[in-house]
């Protein structure tokens, strides 16, 4: 199994609190030769996560969703500039608990009645001072394993 870091942290414009955005900067080496950089914000007036994605490879992804039965979290990707424009990607985050989660990437070639996992990863929190500060319990910085 690979290692790589994938770090995550809250940003508050000082004027309105309400404003909530995640930065997530992966880096997938030496397991995946991988980096990329996400920003997400919880979209009120939607009731749920909006989340852009690029990479060193030049992907594009635009993703939202929100909760789903079961207890999971789902973000869907139907604007992407991946090869094989009719897929629909996914990004389910679930067995969350308080220090882990698995997040896992999945494609959709048949309108979305069927997904294949394409990338799984389990991630533990990381117990260094860089992320021990972020206080907000929405933010979980992990590293994967």
């Amino acid at each position: 199994m690979g290692a790589g870091r994938r770090r995550s942290r809250p940003e508050r414009d000082h004027a309105d609190l309400r404003c909530y955005v995640v930065e997530e900067r992966f880096d997938g080496r030496p397991g995946t030769e991988l980096q990329g950089l996400s920003v997400a914000v919880y979209d009120e007036h939607r009731g749920l996560w909006r989340q852009t994605w690029v990479d060193d490879t030049a992907n594009y992804f635009a993703l939202e969703g929100g909760p789903v039965d079961g207890g999971e979290l789902h973000l869907l990707c139907r604007t992407h500039n991946a090869a094989g424009r009719e897929a629909v990607y996914r990004m389910r985050y679930f067995d969350l608990a308080r220090d882990s989660l698995t997040w896992a990437w999945e494609r959709s070639l048949d309108a979305e009645q069927t997904f294949e996992e394409l990338w799984r990863i389990d991630y533990t929190r990381a117990r260094t001072p860089a992320t021990t500060a972020v206080s907000d319990s929405r933010v979980l910085p992990y590293t994967a394993i």
